[in-house]
């Protein structure tokens, strides 16, 4: 026994003779080194969860205007999330994975040959940046996160309908529309038109949902915010109402632009509650500056006041190249061929393919729209018809010909 105890007790004390020769500091340093290392590799399953949608819009939020600016739109937050980075620092990115970092710094645009070459370096950095055992580099996040989900025609009316129903909860504090932009793609049909069938399509067979809120503004303004993306994003107890937006992560507070409410308040608190009434030479001072201060704000623009790489205004079809159907979502079960999609969101921005499928008669993409969704099929009999007469053609006797 004596024996076989000191065999075992061998190694131990050679490690502790080895490691006093080993200077104290260094020492300290390997075994840091060795312990995050070791956390690094621990680490990486946790963290890489490309399906989840959650964390991937997690990854989006850490970019901003002021660290990820003037970038090309291969290189927008959303293509930059897909395959795993967030936004450390100015013009800089890392993995969540592996935390390998990425200098994405781009030359002045007017130096064409260096900026080109350089894009294309940090294009690929995108995928192929990552450390070799992460797996970032060959299973990204899929596509459809990058685009509009238009699984369904009932999951787009739901989806519409919350985003309406949030924002008929702010009432009066929604802001004014500056719709000329959007009123340049609808034609030939007005505004009013389309937002009436909006109206319907919210409605629907139950008739209670707009009677609640009699305000015609305030319906208008919802469907047209509901429409472009935006949703009520502040608590019922907060006085500073803001709307976001899913994808970009926009806030907008609506402090910001001219509100609804801003004619009807005017005459209201001019006029204090204390004992002391104000007379009407001592109000007008405070009425017009009221007024200067309202004429400083601008109107809410739906379109432009989302970021410039936001998939409710731009189409991201020349960006992705889809390794799978944008119809089949890990999360959601295949949609039945009655419940297939008006358009396909990756051709078109978002607003006008969510248009599409709500009020397809006022689209201005209606003859995009009918090439996709009235396909001619071949009868079955007609096709085998067909297919027998190219046979016969091929096998018959070049002579005869």
């Amino acid at each position: 026994m004596a024996e076989k105890s000191s065999v075992l007790a061998t190694p131990k004390r050679i490690k502790a003779l080895l490691s006093s020769f080993i200077h104290k500091d260094e020492k300290e340093n390997v075994e840091n080194a060795d312990r995050s290392q070791a956390e690094a590799v621990q680490d990486i399953p946790r963290s890489y969860q490309p399906r989840n949608r959650d964390a991937y819009f997690a990854r989006v939020e850490t970019f901003s205007a002021f660290t990820w600016f003037a970038k090309p739109i291969e290189m927008s937050p959303l293509r930059c999330a897909q395959y795993g980075w967030e936004n450390f620092e100015t013009d800089v990115l890392k993995c969540v994975s592996c935390k390998e970092i990425i200098c994405a710094t781009l030359p002045n645009a007017w130096e064409s040959e260096l900026y080109a070459k350089r894009f294309e370096e940090v294009k690929a950095a995108l995928s192929k940046g990552h450390s070799s055992i992460c797996a970032w580099s060959d299973s990204p996040s899929p596509d459809f996160f990058l685009t509009i989900p238009l699984l369904s025609q009932t999951d787009v009316v739901k989806d519409f309908k919350k985003r309406f129903t949030s924002l008929t909860q702010l009432k009066m504090k929604l802001p004014k529309l500056e719709t000329n932009c959007i009123e340049t793609e609808i034609a030939p049909e007005s505004l009013n038109d389309v937002i009436q069938m909006l109206l319907k399509v919210v409605q629907g067979d139950d008739e209670s949902d707009t009677k609640s809120n009699d305000d015609p503004n305030v319906l208008t303004v919802a469907c047209m915010l509901a429409l472009c993306g935006w949703s009520n994003s502040s608590t019922d107890s907060s006085s500073f109402p803001t709307v976001s937006c899913q994808y970009c992560r926009r806030k907008a507070g609506l402090w910001n632009f001219n509100q609804l409410c801003g004619d009807s308040d005017e005459s209201t608190e001019v006029v204090d509650s204390s004992t002391q009434p104000i007379t009407a030479d001592e109000a007008q001072p405070v009425t017009k500056k009221r007024k200067y201060a309202e004429m400083s704000k601008d109107a809410l623009n739906p379109l432009t006041e989302h970021r410039s790489w936001c998939p409710w205004v731009i189409s991201y079809s020349t960006v992705m190249k889809p390794t799978q159907p944008l119809t089949e979502s890990p999360t959601k079960p295949v949609t039945k061929p009655s419940e297939s999609p008006v358009v396909d969101s990756n051709t078109l921005p978002g607003w006008k393919a969510l248009l599409a499928c709500l009020a397809p008669n006022t689209s201005p993409c209606k003859d995009n729209t009918q090439k996709l969704t009235n396909k001619q099929q071949t009868p079955p009999n007609q096709a085998w018809k067909a297919v027998r007469k190219l046979l016969k053609f091929w096998e018959s006797d070049p002579k005869k010909k």
